[in-house]
């Protein structure tokens, strides 16, 4: 258990490194035109530095699911039909007859 805590420990700080890395590294914002434009300047950075750190947060949670929950060669059928939670199946009826 303590290997895995150490692992995503890893990931976290991997990612926010790159994507402080990336934010204070690449300019992507014309030259300064005001006096005010290092304040908004920073301010773009910040936020950018924040989309960096969902965005690969993200792709990482997203391709790690695709190689840890793919159907094995010994699975057959869709799996388990879920029954008893009335308030998701209510939604699931719902869902899927607005989208047919």
């Amino acid at each position: 258990m303590l290997n895995k805590n150490i692992y995503l420990i890893l990931i976290i700080s991997l990612v926010f490194a790159i994507s402080f890395w990336i934010g204070f590294n690449v300019n992507l914002l014309p030259a300064e035109a005001s006096i005010n434009a290092p304040i908004y300047d920073e301010l773009f950075k910040i936020l950018f530095i924040i989309g960096l750190i969902i965005f690969i947060g993200m792709t990482i949670a997203v391709i790690y699911s695709l190689f840890k929950f793919r159907k094995r060669d010994d699975q057959i059928g869709d799996g388990i039909a879920l029954e008893g939670n009335l308030s998701l199946e209510m939604y699931g009826q719902l869902f899927f007859n607005n989208c047919l």
